[in-house]
């Protein structure tokens, strides 16, 4: 836009040019048809038919100037009757251009602030949800860290789990070793067994010396009448051989007698040993029947806790491998997402400076839109005030188009601004429906948390079980271990009684 001065300037010049050319034509015309003078009658010289001749066509060529002029008078009225009904029609326009434009520029700026108002909560919103998600984002980190901290503690009980695996192979080594110990055991059994059956020997041979002893008792009877018979032989005979022959016997008898007195009392001792050796034997052999129950029994729960332990384990080698794998490819998703968070969330900020950039270049065009619009409304105010009889209806018809396009204009700027803000209000509805959407992503983060965390504590109960069953298992063994201490002792001292009745024998 021209500055004022400057279209007033031009204005005056042209108008100044406009006078200059009317009193130059009138000149002219002055020039050329001069106003008759009033003078007394002339003589007639003696050309005076060629004067008259002259005269007369001046006077026609006079005449018909007047008739001209007045025609031009006329032409000059009508032109200023139609100036004047222009600058009646063009005050009106204007007047209804002014009132439709100051309405227009009213609407333009209450919806121009509304829209901005709007743009403005809509960016304070936006950064309340950038900040939300930004406090999401970092808590999904921390998130990320207690997943990884679970990983670590998933390791650290698949080592020790290992370990428990290490404790349960030397356990089969101690078992192992247990049943070498329970065969030596079983093969001092069948030692005792043998044993056993020479008692069993001792006692035919007791039942024998029983018979041989029931002889040497007949035989002492059978002696202790013929010694009776000899004695009342000897009675009545007198014979010193026979006296002899009586005393040989009577010794005889007494180391008979003593010998059996002493075969007695080793059959009484033997019949005691024999008892005591009986009873301990079958206090042996219950007790090594039930050590073998036992034995048995801790094997097969051993054995039972073994493939327990193997299953756990491998569940929860299979569990920790899916954990891996789960908590992975959610660091990954959960990755992805907040790269397309921030890249959406950088989108937004850029539009929100866009629209903030529009916003404010659309408030200084409705600004300079109120400048040119006053500017205009003074140029119509000078032409107004400028003399009728020198308005070109050029200059306000041109003038009357330059309102019309600006008119326009503003038409297509409010049905641009329209359409923006439609967009823009279509973009505000995708963003909100983004937002729902990472609403809904974070709360299915915190639901696979949550999915996480019950398989953790379920591996901390297995875990806890499994610590329980080993303490178990270990009190198992301590018990074993001290009945097989008992059972290595009752052997030592069964091997001792039977070095000691080997040595009696």
């Amino acid at each position: 836009m021209k500055p004022k001065n400057q279209v007033s300037a031009q204005k005056q010049s042209s108008l100044t040019a406009k006078i200059k050319t009317t009193d130059q034509n009138l000149d002219k015309l002055q020039q050329q048809f001069p106003k008759p003078k009033v003078t007394k009658k002339a003589q007639v010289p003696q050309n005076s038919f060629d004067d008259s001749n002259k005269v007369d066509s001046l006077i026609s060529n006079y005449n018909e100037i007047l008739t001209q002029n007045t025609h031009l008078m006329q032409k000059v009225q009508e032109l200023t009757d139609a100036n004047t009904r222009i600058q009646e029609h063009c005050n009106n326009e204007l007047s209804d251009m002014s009132d439709k434009t100051r309405q227009l520029i009213l609407q333009l700026k209450s919806d121009q602030q509304l829209e901005f108002q709007k743009q403005t909560q809509s960016h304070r919103l936006l950064q309340q949800k950038y900040e939300c998600i930004s406090i999401q984002f970092k808590q999904q980190q921390q998130t990320i860290l207690d997943n990884q901290q679970q990983l670590k503690d998933f390791e650290t009980l698949k080592q020790q789990n290992n370990q428990l695996l290490k404790q349960e192979n030397e356990f089969d080594t101690f078992y192992k070793e247990l049943e070498t110990e329970n065969e030596s055991l079983q093969k001092q059994i069948q030692f005792l067994n043998k044993q056993s059956q020479q008692t069993d020997q001792i006692t035919h041979l007791n039942s024998l010396l029983k018979t041989e002893n029931e002889i040497l008792k007949s035989e002492n009877q059978r002696i202790t009448k013929r010694y009776e018979e000899i004695i009342k032989h000897s009675s009545k005979n007198n014979n010193n051989d026979q006296t002899h022959l009586i005393n040989e016997m009577n010794e005889q008898i007494n180391v008979q007698v003593k010998s059996n007195q002493m075969l007695s009392k080793e059959i009484e001792q033997l019949k005691t040993q024999l008892a005591l050796q009986t009873a301990n034997n079958q206090t042996l052999m219950n007790t090594q029947k039930e050590a073998q129950k036992q034995f048995e029994e801790q094997i097969r729960l051993l054995n039972q806790n073994q493939l327990s332990t193997q299953n756990i384990n491998e569940v929860l080698d299979q569990e920790i491998q899916q954990l891996k794998l789960q908590i992975n490819h959610n660091a990954v998703q959960s990755d992805k997402k907040i790269k397309n968070i921030n890249q959406e969330l950088k989108i937004v900020t850029n539009e929100n400076e866009v629209l903030t950039d529009e916003n404010l270049q659309l408030q200084a065009k409705i600004k300079q839109l109120e400048k040119d619009i006053k500017i205009k409304h003074k140029q119509i105010k000078d032409i107004q005030e400028e003399p009728s009889d020198i308005i070109n209806d050029a200059f306000y018809l041109q003038q009357i188009q330059e309102k019309e396009t600006q008119i326009g204009q503003l038409e297509r700027g409010r049905e641009t601004l329209d359409q923006r803000i439609e967009q823009q209000n279509v973009e505000n509805n995708t963003l909100r429906q983004q937002i729902q959407g990472l609403n809904n992503v974070i709360v299915l983060i915190e639901k696979e948390k949550e999915t996480l965390q019950a398989k953790f504590n379920v591996l901390n109960d297995s875990n806890s079980k499994i610590s329980i069953n080993m303490a178990e298992i270990q009190k198992q063994l301590d018990l074993t271990k001290l009945e097989n201490v008992q059972l290595q002792k009752q052997v030592q001292d069964l091997k001792q009684y039977i070095v000691t009745l080997k040595v009696s024998d």
